[in-house]
């Protein structure tokens, strides 16, 4: 059963159109959904936090025609997975979850965590905190639980 947390998964392929509307290329339906453009990011980056108007082109959402909408493959997408159980047990597991990414991200960047590790860190965070609470956790308990996640997981293997 999906909840309001993933309902759909967007294909992101382009929808064929008659000959005589196509005139460039088959890669030209991903520009019509906003062109490959690094200057967003960089601009982001450079001006932070302040932000300034993009120079980027506004995808136009009236040219794609068609969205096609699918259920996501949470076998092969298992963070996805990971991420909508957090949501639906609760803020605890939501916050575990938020840092066991932050933890894992850095360890994949540093060198000591695989790829296919990600998946099992947040996993294994996201059990730690998925219990049955009596209340939903106040700021300070939250912040504890940041604090527990990163500690525990900043080094040593993942079951």
């Amino acid at each position: 059963v999906w909840n309001d947390y993933f309902d759909f998964y967007l294909e992101g392929k382009p929808t064929p159109k008659p000959e005589a509307e196509t005139k460039t290329s088959a890669t030209r339906g991903w520009q019509a959904r906003g062109a490959p453009d690094m200057r967003l990011p960089i601009q982001y980056a450079l001006t932070h936090p302040d932000r300034r108007p993009s120079p980027a082109t506004a995808p136009d959402l009236v040219s794609i025609g068609r969205l096609d909408f699918r259920a996501p493959d949470l076998h092969r997408f298992p963070a996805l997975r990971i991420a909508r159980e957090a949501g639906e047990a609760g803020p605890a597991a939501t916050a575990a979850l938020i840092a066991a990414d932050d933890v894992a991200v850095e360890r994949f960047l540093d060198g000591s965590l695989d790829f296919t590790g990600i998946p099992r860190l947040l996993a294994a965070a996201v059990e730690r905190f998925a219990g049955p609470v009596a209340h939903e956790p106040d700021l300070d308990a939250l912040i504890a639980i940041d604090a527990e996640v990163r500690a525990a997981f900043a080094t040593g293997a993942i079951a």
